[in-house]
């Protein structure tokens, strides 16, 4: 019998699945520092061995401490088109420098020439990141009497400009009393011979310079007495702004010890 019969069987091979990561990492942030090495991933696939391809695209954000790194890996087996897996990190710097050194505060300053010629100091300050400057401003708002009143700032800036600010007020005041020359010496005179206040005084003070006194002059009379001995006494005083005072006294003592005379005409 030459009679056969052929049966034919199809076998087909399909590739539905994709590729699978060994890990996937998520999302990471980091403080200004640098980000540690890309991790290095791995894929398997039931039916091929596929490669990994990974790419980094990093992104600044205004400073070198602020960007964005975009970590991509991308696999394809095959028969099928490329996955990828895709993590962000992010580099943040959100802290302000801090001042290092002398921290200066308010403070209070005696009226001199010192005081008048004062200037700013400098101040430094250090950073966790990358630190940029140190700026300071400086104003003098004089009182009514001239006196100084320092407003200091500074401003520590950091490459991301993140500002730390430190500020102080100094008072300049006005302690000292003025001073004023000595008045001449007390006199005692005839009551014809009262002498004029002398000219010649003068006063000054630390803060104001050159004070110009004010003359002042009373009588004293003894009821008792003869009408032509008294007192009298002048008195110089210089005033400063701050209202403090200083001032001397010349007292001439007028007495009346020359007994008249007898005009000899009407004799």
């Amino acid at each position: 019998c030459s009679q056969c019969k052929r049966l034919n069987h199809t076998i087909t091979v399909h590739d539905t699945k994709d590729p699978q990561f060994n890990a996937t990492p998520g999302a990471e942030s980091y403080y200004c520092l640098n980000p540690p090495p890309r991790d290095v991933l791995s894929a398997t696939d039931e039916c091929s061995s596929p490669v990994v391809v990974p790419t980094t695209t990093d992104v600044p954000n205004g400073c070198v401490d602020r960007r964005t790194l975009t970590h991509t890996w991308t696999t394809q087996d095959d028969c099928n088109a490329p996955i990828s897996h895709v993590q962000v990190v992010t580099i943040y710097d959100d802290t302000a420098p801090d001042f290092t050194g002398t921290i200066w505060s308010d403070d209070t300053m005696e009226c001199n020439d010192a005081s008048r010629a004062y200037t700013q100091p400098d101040m430094t300050a250090a950073d966790d990141c990358t630190f940029d400057r140190v700026d300071k401003t400086f104003t003098n708002t004089p009182d009514g009497c001239g006196l100084p009143s320092y407003f200091e700032q500074w401003f520590a800036y950091d490459d991301c400009q993140n500002v730390n600010e430190h500020n102080r007020t100094i008072s300049v005041h006005d302690t000292a009393d003025p001073t004023i020359s000595s008045a001449p010496a007390d006199v005692t005179v005839e009551c014809d011979h009262i002498p004029a206040p002398s000219t010649t005084m003068t006063g000054s003070d630390v803060c104001d310079g050159a004070l110009t006194p004010q003359l002042s002059t009373s009588s004293t009379y003894d009821s008792a007495a003869c009408k032509h001995e008294f007192e009298v006494v002048y008195t110089w005083t210089v005033t400063d702004c701050s209202g403090k005072t200083a001032s001397d006294a010349q007292t001439i003592t007028v007495v009346d010890v020359t007994p008249p005379q007898i005009d000899p005409a009407i004799l």
